[in-house]
Formats: C-alpha cells, structure tokens, sequence
C-alpha cells in the first residue's frame, strides 16, 4: 500500500517577492503547502528556478535581509512550529540551499492558531515576529542568527511575548519609530479595537502606548503599514479604509466596491500607492493623496485624503505581489493564479484597467469529484474552485501538443514533410485535398506557396516520400515520390530541382492504386487485390521502376507497411533521423491488411511471398459494423517488436512479431477501442532518440514503450485524421513556463477540423486540465449513464438590499437565463416562527449538463425566502428499484437563523429526460434532519440523516423508510459494498452495518472504538476500507481477525508511521504480502532530524500521528487500524477508479482528492487533497 502524488498542490498560500537567489536576481516565491517554488522574474517572463519540498507543512513565510547584506534569506514557519531560515548560493553551474537555522518554537499550553499565522520582521531588521498561538508571538533575534550551517542558537535569543488580547484580528510592525512598534485589531464582544504597542527590546513585554483612536469599523481584519513620508498604517473593513497615526488626524474613505465583500490580501506598489483585493476578485488601487507640493515632501509630510479607484476583476487573491513596471502577480487558492499588467486607460473589452499576461491553473479546492471510464479514456471531474472562481476540471493524463501555428483549410485528407532544398532539415510541407495538391515551403514560423517542375497540382496525392536509386544511398535523397489515383511521379528535388517529372509508373491492371509505401529504393504498391513490388534503378538523372515482385493475395488489400526492423532486439536508434525510422535498414517483411474478414498477412520481401495469415473477425457482433483495416505499422521498440492494425470502426489490433524461429509469425492478438472514427491512421516517427506510434483518430494516441511496457498515452488535441513528423531542427523558441528550448525532431504536423497545425510534443506524459467556467461554487457531481447527463450541485451567494429585493452579486451558470429553469413546485415545510432575516442568501441549484458536449441543458433552483432557504447537502443516481431509469435524488436541509443545526429538510426524486429535454419532478419528501449524505444501495437508498442511517425504498411514488439506525453523533459519510455499509461519524470514527434484507434490518457488524475525526472514507472490500481524519493522515482499516491479535506494520513508499504492535501473534495474512512488497519501512526512531530535503520527496509528519492509539480489548466486532499515512494535506473524499495512465497491463488504483491535489493509490481509489 502506497500513494503518490498525481497532481501536487497547485493552490498558492503565498506569494513574495525579494532577491532570494542573488543580489541581483529578482524573484517570485510561492509557497503551496509543502513545496516551496523559486522563479527568476525576467523581461520575457517568469522563469523556474528550482522547487524545493519540505518535509512538513508551511503555514507561512517571509523574505527578509540581514543588516549588512545583499541578499534576503527565507524565513519558513511549519505546521509542527518548527523555524527555518533557508539561504541559497548560487553559481554559474549549481544553486543549491542551505538551512542556516531550524529550531522548533513549540510552546506547550497554548494553542495553535487555525488562522492568521504571520510572520513579519520589524523596520530595523532587529527582529522576526512570529505569530503562531493564541495569546502568544515569539521573537527572534535577527543578529544572533548563525551566519553559517550548524552553529547554535541560545534559547534567550528566542523570545516569548505575552498578548494581553484574548482574540487578536491582526497586528504588523509600524514604521517610523526608534523601538519596533506593533498595531494591533483586536475583538471583545463583537465589536473591533485599535491598541498599539512598543516593545521593550530589554525585558521583552509589549508597552500599551497612548493612541487616541477613533472608533474603527466592526468588521476590521486587516493592518496595512504604511511607508514614509506619511508613516501610521490603513485600518481596512469591509466597506470603509482607515487611516491612523498617533497625533494625527484619521482619514476614512469607502471602497467603491459593485459588492460588499471582505478584503484578503494587498501589495505595497509604492510609497504612496496599495493594490488590494477582495473575497469576489475586485481589484483597488489606493492612493495616498497629500498636499500639493514637491515632489521632494519633508518627513512630516500630513496626508489629506484617500483615494480608491477600482481596477477590474481577477482571480479571488490570496496574495498579491507587485512585481516590476506594472506587472502584478495574483496569487490565489480558490481559483487559477495570474500575471496581470496595470495600463492606464480602460480595456473596453474586459473593462479592467489591466491585461492578463498569463494564467496558471488551480485544480483546489476540490469539494467532490467523480472517476469517468469512457472507452479507455479515463478522466477525472472535479468540482473546484470557490465563488466567481468556481469550476469544473475534467483531467486527464496524455502528452500534450503545444499549437504553433495552422493553417486554415477545409477537407485536408494528407500532410507530408520533406526536405526539398535543406540536405539536412523538412522544407517543404505537401498538403493533399480533394481534387489538388499544394507545396509550400516552412521558413521558421513561416509558410510561404513553393512552385515544383512536375508536381501534380491538379489531382488528390496519396502518398509522398523521398528516394533514390537503387546504389544511391547519399543523404539527401534526391527523389520525390508522388502517387496520384493511377500513376506514380518520381520529381527531382535537391541538386535535381527544377528538372521536372523525371519517371512514372501505372499498374499493368488499369486499377487506381488503393494503398502503398515506399522505402529507400523499394516501393510497395497495391492495386485492387494485386500487390506490386517496385525497385528504383538507373541513375537520380535517369531513373527507372523496375518491377521485381508480384503477387494476387485472396482480397482487396488496404493497407501497406514495409518498416524494418533488427532481428537483433536492439533498435538502433542513434542511426536514425528525426523523422526516419532505422536508418537505411532494407525491409524484409511487409505486413498487409486485407479486406472482408481476410486480416493481417505478412509477405516475404521482394519476392511478395505470403509467409502468414492471421484473419480477423468480418464484423463486430454487437453493432453488426464490419471491420475493415484502414492502417498498419511495424513497429520496435528496443527489444519490443509489434504490428499494430487499427480499422475503421475505431479499433486498434496489436501483435508481438516472434521470429525466433526461422518462420515469422503474429502472436498474442489484443484490442482495444480508440475512437469511434473511420479516418484512422498509424504514423511512425523518431523524437529525442525514442520511437513512437502516433494513433489518428477522433481520439488520438500517442503509442511509445517505458519499461518494457507499451503505454497508451492520450493527446490534448482531438479530432487529428493526419500526421506526419516535422524535422525542423533546433528552434529558438522556449515554453511559456521557461523550461528550456524545444528539442529537434519534437514538431510535427497535423490535419484537424481548423486545418493543417504545425505543433511541438512535449516530452513528458502530464495531466491535462480542461476548464468548465461555472462563477459560483459547484458542491457535489455525480454522472448518470444512462441519459448521459452529469448533475453538479452549485451555491451562489446573493445580497438582500434594504428593500428585501436579492441581487446577484456576480453573472454566473445557475443565474443565466437563457436555458431552462425550473424550481421545486412543492411548498416550503412549516418552520419556527423568526424575526432575523438574512441579508446574504447562498442559493443552492442542480445543473444538468450534456455529457458530451459539456451545454447546460437544465437548471433546478432551490426554495428560499428572507427568513429560511434550502441548502443541497448530497446527490446521487439510483434507478430506485424501478425499470424505467435512472434518477438523480437531492438531498436538501433548510437553514435558519436561529437554528443552529437543520431541523426538517427533503429529498428530491428527480428523472431527467434527455429526448425532450426535461426536468420532471417525481416526488419532494420531508425529513426530520439534514441528509448530509445519500447512496444508492442495489435499488435502495441510504441516508445519513441527522445522528442516523436510513434505508429507503421507493414504490408508488412514494419513499418508504424500511430500517434506521441511531448509533451515531452526526452521520457524515456513507459507502456501499453489497450490503453492507460503512458509516463515518463526526466523532466516533467509522462504523460496519450491514442490511438483512429479509429482517428489513440494519445491524452493527463492527465498530472503530478510537475516536477521529472522519474527514472521508472508502471500502475496498467487505472487510478492508481506508479512511482519512481531518488531520490528513491516511488509515488503512479492516476488521479484527480472531487469528491475530497485532496491528501490522504496511510500509509505504512515501513516510509511514506504525502503530505500535500489540504482544504475540504474527500479522493477519492478507496483509503480510502487501508489506513484504513495498519498499521500505521508517521507523519511528529512524525519522529524518532534518525537515529540509531538497532532493526527497516525503509526507509531511504530524504531531497527531506520534499518538499511540489505545483501542478496547479487541473482540470481532471492532475495526482495526494496519497503518497510518499523513499526506500533509486535508482530504475530502475518495474515488474509486481505474488507472489514470493507461498502460496495456492497467492497475486498478484509488484516487483521493483533498482541496487541492489529486493522490494516486495502487488500490481502487483516488484522493482529492487540499492543496493539489
């Protein structure tokens, strides 16, 4: 048992800015939970520098500069209250980082803060505040740092200070004071205060000051310092900006904000001008205005007046980085991060005073998401985001095709590339339509039309190559050959262009050529069901088709390939050329398919003598279609050797060649399903000194060998019907992320629906990540195959005005009129009689999307009114025991101001009719309690209701209650494996039901006795299940086998920590070979001492974990934890699914989701995590 990231965090906690690398290098670090990402900031860009992984979990970060430095260090403070500070050195061929300092700064009997973690360094540069604990900063002294690794600390050097504010909001360093000065909001009954403090640097107590300060706005939470000449600091409230300085009068100006939200995050541009952003992505720029003066203002300069202009809309900041000549970076955590460019005047199109440089996705937070398997192409889709930043992503893993340029053409049917004047590079690209052909010459970028002597021009091309004579085996080839409908054209190109058609050939049976390939000096051409061996002899001035094999084969032949391959398994790839395959290997065996059932048969090269059969099926048994070949290839791969066949239904048939013997020979037949297209075609082609296949269809494969295994991988491009390699040499261009040059023999050329797209490969197999804007929060998703619709739960907020109107705060998907809308027709539950109404409303709807085509077909809003509104709390699709489809059932709890947990809520039963397009409601019924989860249980349903777990069935339009049990404090998660039923609680960890059908009976099979706070949970099977806490830890759970009474040890290959085993007895055995298979255990005493390993990746450890966990006496009906995971990362559910990469022996894993990343397990699951 193991997992491994699929997706690490993409969420961006913090963002700064500093000359971290270098005295003169200006850099971006962001910080994303336990990695750390360094950026060189450049003219053309953001450019990596390196990522760091921590062996914890940040909770916050800081750049500061010693006195009599150049350089800034990093200041890291971590989950387990451990202090690093981090120094790099860098050279002109390494940068490497060293932690100067690590100490941990724990301080028993307070409590960590949940929120509001700051570090800052005061304006002398004397100290490091950390604010970690309730009622508690620390202090650190910058000067008694250690200037190199390993030198100690004294313990007085680091300093306590006591807060005498029980509920401090926020405090920050003030500047212009001789002693470092804090301002500091605190809370006491409801309502916000201003102190401030000095520090005496002596004794280490904060000294009140007298300040008289007005009264600030109720909901102050945030502090801004601001610089000379104006020194004091900006108070900022929801709806008013503030500013104070002791002897100073105060300033007060309201955010012209469309909306009323809370503002999160600011950047200092200047002395005089803040950028700030709010909770709904509106962006302020605010201006410090004083007196007209010169621009040299003295010291004491008083400032007049606050000006706020509002600049646009962006992604909900986290933080925000002013970075150099306008450019402006927003970090965020609930939605994709950009690199925006301040302007001056407005863009009437966005509206916004900037423009977006660039954008880089956020998959977080992940609040549910759903595994979809559709025809080999596994995807993940998640609901993401929060707000104007909601989403959907649908995942999916490939290797990616960067787009460089197209052009556009309708009905392309082939593409090839040559070199016609480059004796080294591709120069010439020939695109074939339907009744003419085109040359035209790439230049760079640049295409340019190019005018061939002898060229066909005015009829379809079949086929194009490069040859030469037989004997002439110089580079370049100084022959091009075209085939046309009925006639092969041998054109000079090279020292030969401009000589014009230098030969033809047309087949001796008056046919059109059907299919052929040419190789060298050898050209393969089949005509009807005749197959014609062609030698190329004479001179380059003066060549001729010499026929040299000939033979009737038993069908009509469609598809041809003579690529050699080395009967010594070992391909040699260093001879071969980007886009050549082997060199000038000669081919022996040419692999043919055949019509009507006849299959795939090899022939003996020249001579056309078959030498093996393997027929194929006429017809696909389920659907009748008939199964004609429309490509093959030979291809190897280092010491793999196979004939690939894909046909015109969409599927793809893959031998291994065995020519061990002295007969050659096709063994072990497989298929799979590709596409669903009949214009498919197999192209092989040499890229960074590895071979591929590269699979056209409407669903692209690119086809390639790792580790002895053939992989599968997906292409973010649909729709490719043609392919071919592009050897265009070195170029000069480089990624938009700044990875480096893009290498020789990575491009290659395409025909899609727009036309012929010239685009690189990358060279590594990634996620791919496509966005479904939504702007409003998406909740649960759940996939309904049958009507091939996906139902997503979504929340938007709305604003109650004075006059009891709701206006939209933001344009979003459930709020768009222009589809259809339909809301529950049933009316409210009578609830208590209340005079608080709100005046926020989050409005709950059900969308119901096209699988697809991804349109919103249908929108069900939810009941609401002034003084209660319903929530959707759960979703799910059950045909409910019925024969007539499939149901979506919405769980929903109603929500009031002075409830503090939902007293009545109801289920919705929903059908959903694809033909007409139609929502119908089947029936709306109450419950006592919120249904915080529902399942689908063989035709039934289970509900978390409340403290209980229901059991439902459904008949005559009703919803009958069969059985309830009420063991439970708050049931939060439920999951299904035959009959039975594990039951997460909010406190008392999981429980095993299982439902007697016959008794109508819910019974307690097993109990976890340890209580956890459950945060997800999964069953593998009826006696295994895995589980997550709200800590992030990973437990791998089973129920108690009377043959063992030890917990066992599962390692893992990321950090495991075991619970301590119980005396006698060995481990149960359906765990022992897990763990003899993984790769190694950590024990607890062999923990890393250091936190900081740049070149290991591992979990980050947590102080929960090193709890030993004392459980009751065992007997059969307990749950037993095997071992515990944490994954530095909160985790909200668990999937089950197949393997994301598809590989030909595909593993069944488990995917977890926490709010930000998505976590692999070679279990049926995948992980959602918090930050990923």
């Amino acid at each position: 048992f193991y997992h491994t990231s699929a997706q690490r965090s993409t969420a961006v906690n913090l963002a700064l800015t500093g000359n971290f690398t270098g005295p003169n290098d200006l850099n971006l670090v962001f910080i994303k939970n336990s990695y750390i990402e360094i950026y060189d900031i450049t003219s053309e860009g953001l450019r990596v520098v390196r990522d760091i992984p921590l062996n914890g979990t940040i909770l916050t970060a800081l750049l500061f500069r010693r006195r009599n430095r150049k350089q800034d260090s990093l200041c890291i403070v971590t989950l387990r209250a451990d202090l690093i500070v981090l120094e790099c050195v860098r050279t002109k061929d390494s940068i490497d980082f060293v932690t100067v300092f690590r100490k941990n700064i724990d301080s028993r009997g307070h409590h960590l803060l949940h929120h509001g973690v700051t570090a800052m360094v005061d304006p002398t540069s004397t100290y490091i505040a950390i604010r970690l604990f309730h009622n508690l900063m620390k202090l650190v002294e910058i000067n008694h740092l250690p200037e190199r690794p390993g030198v100690k600390v004294e313990e007085s050097k680091i300093h306590a200070v006591k807060l005498d504010e029980g509920n401090v909001i926020d405090l920050t360093f003030i500047n212009g004071y001789g002693y470092p000065t804090f301002a500091m909001i605190c809370e006491d009954q409801g309502a916000a205060h201003l102190r401030m403090y000095e520090l005496n640097t002596k004794d280490h107590i904060l000294v009140p000051l007298p300040a008289n300060f007005s009264a600030i706005e109720t909901t102050s939470r945030m502090l801004v310092p601001v610089a000379a000449p104006y020194y004091g600091f900006l108070v900022v409230g929801d709806e008013m900006i503030s500013y104070h300085s002791p002897n100073k009068p105060h300033i007060t100006t309201c955010i012209p904000q469309k909306t009323l939200s809370k503002v999160v995050a600011y950047a200092q541009v200047d002395n005089k001008r803040y950028l700030m952003g709010n909770l709904c992505g509106e962006l302020f720029m605010v201006h410090l205005v004083g007196p007209e003066v010169d621009a040299l203002a003295p010291l004491s300069a008083v400032l007049e007046r606050l000006r706020i202009e509002r600049l646009g809309i962006t992604s909900v900041p986290e933080s925000i980085v002013y970075l150099d000549k306008g450019v402006v970076f927003i970090g965020s955590y609930f939605g994709d991060s950009q690199l925006i460019h301040l302007r001056s005047d407005i863009d009437p199109d966005t509206k916004c005073y900037f423009d977006v440089y660039e954008e880089y996705p956020n998959l977080g937070p992940i609040a549910d998401m759903i595994f979809v398997e559709n025809e080999g192409q596994n995807q993940l889709i998640t609901c993401s985001g929060y707000s104007r930043d909601g989403s959907l992503r649908i995942i999916r893993n490939g290797i990616g095709i960067q787009e460089i340029a197209t052009i556009g053409q309708e009905h392309m049917n082939g593409v090839w590339c040559i070199p016609c004047n480059s004796e080294v590079y591709d120069d010439a690209m020939i695109c074939s339509m339907k009744r003419r052909s085109r040359i035209v010459r790439v230049i760079g970028d640049d295409l340019a039309g190019l005018k061939l002597e002898g060229f066909v021009r005015d009829d379809r091309t079949l086929y194009c190559n490069t040859v030469h004579p037989q004997g002439y085996k110089k580079s370049p080839r100084p022959l091009l050959l075209q085939a046309t409908n009925d006639t092969l054209w041998l054109i000079g190109i090279q020292d030969l262009y401009g000589k014009g058609c230098l030969a033809t050939w047309k087949p001796p049976t008056g046919m059109s050529l059907s299919s052929l390939t040419a190789r060298g000096d050898l050209v393969i051409v089949a005509s009807g069901n005749c197959i014609f061996a062609l030698r190329i002899t004479g001179t380059p001035e003066k060549p001729v088709f010499t026929q040299v094999g000939q033979n009737e084969l038993a069908c009509e032949i469609a598809c041809i390939d003579i690529t050699p391959f080395n009967k010594s398994k070992s391909a040699d790839s260093s001879t071969a050329a980007a886009g050549d395959i082997l060199g000038d290997m000669e081919p022996e065996y040419a692999a043919v398919g055949l019509w009507l059932g006849h299959g795939i048969c090899l022939l003996k090269l020249p001579s056309l003598e078959q030498v093996f059969n393997d027929p194929l099926p006429k017809e696909i048994r389920s659907t009748g279609a008939v199964i004609l070949p429309r490509s093959i290839a030979i291809a190897q791969f280092d010491e793999l050797l196979y004939v690939f066949c894909v046909s015109g239904d969409g599927t793809l048939f893959y031998y291994n060649v065995d020519y061990s013997n002295d007969k050659i020979c096709l063994r072990d037949r497989k298929s799979m399903k590709i596409g669903s297209t009949c214009q498919v075609r197999l192209v092989q082609w040499n890229s960074r000194g590895k071979r591929y296949v590269f699979l056209c269809s409407n669903r692209p494969y690119i086809i390639y060998e790792n580790r002895h295994k053939l992989v599968f991988a997906n292409v973010n491009i649909k729709d490719i019907s043609y392919m071919a390699p592009l050897n265009s040499g070195p170029l000069n261009e480089t990624n938009t992320r700044g990875w480096g040059p893009i290498i020789s023999g990575s491009r290659i050329c395409m025909i899609t629906p727009k036309g012929v797209t010239i685009g690189s490969v990358d060279c590594l197999q990634k996620l791919h990540v496509r966005k479904i804007p939504l702007f409003e929060t998406p909740r649960r998703i759940v996939l309904q195959e049958d009507t091939c619709s996906i139902g997503v739960l979504t929340m938007r907020q709305e604003v109650v005005s004075g006059e009891g109107h709701i206006m939209s705060l933001l344009p979003s998907a459930s709020s768009d009129r222009s589809g259809k809308i339909s809301q529950t027709n049933c009316p409210m539950p009578k609830m208590g009689y209340t005079k608080n109404k709100f005046t926020h409303l989050d409005l709950y709807s059900l969308l119901i999307f096209c699988q697809a085509t991804w349109e919103l077909k249908h929108i069900y809003r939810l009941a609401y009114s002034l003084e209660c509104y319903e929530v959707g709390m759960s979703l799910c699709s059950s045909d409910l025991g019925q024969n007539n489809g499939s149901f979506y059932v919405l769980g929903t709890a109603f929500v009031m101001l002075d409830e503090i947990e939902p007293k009545k809520g109801r289920i919705h039963v929903l059908r959903w009719d694809p033909k007409v397009e139609e929502l119908q409601q089947i029936g709306v019924f109450e419950v006592l309690g919120s249904p915080n989860v529902i399942r689908d249980f063989d035709g039934r349903l289970v509900a978390g209701i409340g403290s209980s777990v229901r059991i439902y069935n459904f008949s005559d339009k009703k919803l009958n209650q069969e059985s309830v049990n009420n063991e439970n404090i708050v049931t939060l998660f439920v999951r299904t494996h035959k009959d039975y039923i594990l039951v997460g609680d909010i406190m008392r960890s999981c429980t095993l039901l299982q439902f007697k059908a016959e008794k109508s009976s819910l019974e307690v099979i097993a109990r976890h006795n340890c209580p956890r706070y459950v945060s997800a949970l999964e069953m593998l099977d009826e006696d295994h299940f895995i589980t997550a806490d709200m800590e992030g830890n990973i437990q791998l759970m089973g129920r108690y086998q009377t043959v063992s009474l030890e917990e066992p040890v599962v390692p893992t290959i990321r950090t495991v920590l075991p619970i301590p085993p119980k005396p006698s007895s060995p481990p149960p055995p359906s765990l022992e070979t897990a763990a003899s298979s993984s790769a190694f255990t950590v024990p607890r005493s062999q923990t890393p001492a250091s936190l900081f390993e740049p070149d290991v990746e591992q979990a980050p450890l947590h102080n929960s974990l090193e709890l030993t966990t004392k459980c009751m006496a065992l007997t059969e009906k307990c749950l037993v934890d095997y071992a515990f995971m944490n994954t530095g990362q909160s985790i909200n559910i668990f999937v089950k699914g197949g393997a994301v990469v598809n590989v030909l022996s595909l593993v069944t894993g488990s995917m977890l989701s926490g709010a930000h990343s998505v976590i692999w397990c070679p279990i049926p699951l995948v992980i959602s995590g918090q930050h990923e």
